[in-house]
């Protein structure tokens, strides 16, 4: 039986979104996630740590990162990358970060 690699990567890619779907505290890390090329590639920072210290929130858990409104988050996400809202930052990521993985 042949896989379709193209096919094998979607799959990975829907399981992927999925899983973040469910595990709204992310199992995986942003700084894995976001590494610095991607920071890089997409915003003026060097690294998803740098974004979140420039943020106009004090972040120092993963509690703090949830506590941050959605509306305001997904504004400053909008302003200081590519993207226009978090949630679509994290399905590029996501994607990005499967295609790493399966490469």
């Amino acid at each position: 039986m042949n896989i379709d690699e193209d096919e094998l990567k979607e799959g990975l890619i829907e399981a992927t979104e999925k899983q973040l779907d469910i595990h709204q505290d992310n199992t995986i890390p942003a700084g894995m996630m976001c590494p610095p090329g991607f920071m890089l590639t997409y915003t003026e920072f060097d690294t998803f740590q740098d974004f979140l210290d420039q943020s106009p929130w004090d972040v120092e858990n993963q509690q703090d990162f949830r506590e941050i409104p959605g509306d305001e988050f997904d504004t400053y996400v909008r302003q200081n990358t590519e993207f226009q809202d978090w949630e679509h930052m994290q399905e590029v990521a996501g994607k990005e970060y499967v295609d790493r993985k399966t490469d």
